[in-house]
């Protein structure tokens, strides 16, 4: 009986102090939260690959996304992660908003999970989503064991950009329609300037993670980082293998007359393959890509293309900013006019690169207006919250939940046409699905027949 009690009590030391806590951990299952040493406040989720041996060391990642879903992180990486052997952590402190807790956030995970795991603190990787992706970009620049990043629907910090004398991979994940897109073309022009090693890798989509097969590609040029710089003993398939899956994915850019992207993609390949393999192939197709007659009119159509978008950016920024009573009906026509032709060219431009800067330009202009309007609704100034959520509307005239709550604020604003438009328009994108007839906004339009007559049809639709 002593015995069991002391046996008893010295498992409970051991798991208390941490020195068996491992056993918790299951490798290849997503742990869902775990509280930090340090701080409780401070938690995150964890996923081991399913290899996971405490006697080995293994690379980590930090991943770090903008609304701190620390699980849904950790299950976008899970099939890369598997694949390549990282341990990935999630961060569900780190959030957009105060650069104090949210370097915070994402420096107590530095300390949490070498106590805790079996690491090789010279494989330090870092990750983010939107402003997650700044901050993971930053930690590459201020902390010398991050050696690599995955930005994915943002960029460097504006206050902390990338500079000549670092040696990490950048690579960057961005949906075509990102708001962001234009900025890291021009980030990742910058990196080949300064000789830092990077990569963007592109998808069809818009501010959000990517598919999982893009993050095992990013995750395969890490890979061939670390084993340039003899961090990883270097494997003679898998390095032919990245190889052969360059060169077949520029001859296809090529095919489909995408020369500068050809181009770019072998220079940054050349660079970190260079000392690991043969790279004389690569430079071989490099020259012929020179030699095609198109390349030099890409080259400068690309740079007027993106110059022209961050101008048209910086404008949308302006206008944004103009207080509502100077803007008047002149800002008013501008929007109407301006967002009216990006959203013609979102859905009939010429060529693919057209439509997606326009769909860009429109994302760009909801993502910042947005912000204007709520803050003036919180203050009760419905005419300037109205006006800028109508830039919103008229950037993005499909969405149901936006176009009903147009109704509201001109409901609430006393202007009964305008509700009343709007309200049909809602109810012509299928939104709402049951309508409380008792919802006071609308009760000063209830006395019309137009809307009485909306109501009729909206009963009779849903019986």
């Amino acid at each position: 009986m002593h015995v069991s009690k002391l046996l008893l009590t010295s498992i409970f030391f051991l798991y208390s102090t941490g020195l068996i806590a491992q056993s918790e951990f299951v490798p290849g299952r997503i742990i869902d939260r775990i509280s930090c040493k340090k701080d409780s406040l401070h938690t995150y989720s964890l996923y081991l690959p399913s290899t996971y041996d405490p006697a080995e060391k293994w690379p980590v990642l930090f991943i770090y996304h903008a609304s701190g879903l620390g699980k849904q992180s950790v299950q976008t990486f899970q099939e890369a992660a598997e694949r390549f052997g990282y341990i990935v952590v999630g961060s569900y402190n780190f959030r957009n908003g105060s650069m104090l807790q949210a370097v915070e956030a994402a420096t107590i995970l530095f300390e949490e999970i070498p106590q805790r795991f079996s690491v090789d603190e010279n494989r330090y990787f870092t990750s983010g989503l939107s402003g997650g992706a700044r901050m993971a970009s930053s930690m590459a620049i201020n902390m010398p064991n991050v050696i690599g990043v995955i930005a994915s629907a943002a960029g460097f910090n504006s206050a902390i950009p990338p500079a000549s004398g670092h040696d990490y991979m950048y690579v960057s994940v961005m949906g075509r329609e990102d708001f962001n897109y234009a900025e890291l073309i021009q980030t990742h022009d910058k990196l080949d300037r300064l000789e830092i090693p990077n990569r963007m890798i592109s998808f069809d989509g818009r501010h959000h993670w990517p598919p999982s097969d893009q993050l095992v590609e990013a995750m395969a040029w890490l890979e061939i980082f670390s084993m340039k710089k003899e961090l990883k003993v270097p494997q003679l398939d898998f390095i032919q293998s990245f190889k052969d899956g360059v060169i077949a994915r520029a001859k296809e850019q090529v095919l489909n007359e995408e020369l500068v992207e050809a181009k770019l993609l072998c220079n940054r390949a050349s660079n970190v393959l260079q000392g690991l393999t043969e790279i004389e192939e690569i430079h071989e197709l490099v020259q012929e890509i020179d030699k095609i007659k198109g390349l030099k009119k890409q080259v400068k159509s690309r740079s007027r293309l993106f110059q022209s978008e961050l101008a048209d950016q910086q404008l949308i920024l302006k206008e944004l900013s103009k207080p509502s009573t100077d803007s008047g009906e002149l800002s008013s026509e501008w929007w109407k006019t301006s967002l009216s032709q990006w959203l013609r060219t979102s859905r009939n431009g010429r060529s693919e690169k057209d439509r997606h800067r326009a769909q860009r330009l429109l994302n760009f202009t909801a993502i910042y207006a947005l912000p204007y309007g709520g803050n003036h609704l919180r203050q009760r100034q419905l005419d300037k919250a109205i006006h800028y959520y109508q830039i919103v509307h008229w950037s993005h005239p499909d969405l149901p939940d936006l176009t009903y709550l147009m109704a509201k604020l001109y409901a609430l604003n006393g202007q009964r046409q305008n509700a009343i438009e709007y309200f049909k328009k809602a109810m012509d994108l299928g939104y709402p699905e049951e309508f409380d007839d008792k919802e006071a906004v609308f009760s000063r339009l209830k006395d019309t027949s137009e809307f009485q007559s909306l109501l009729g049809s909206m009963w009779k639709g849903l019986i």
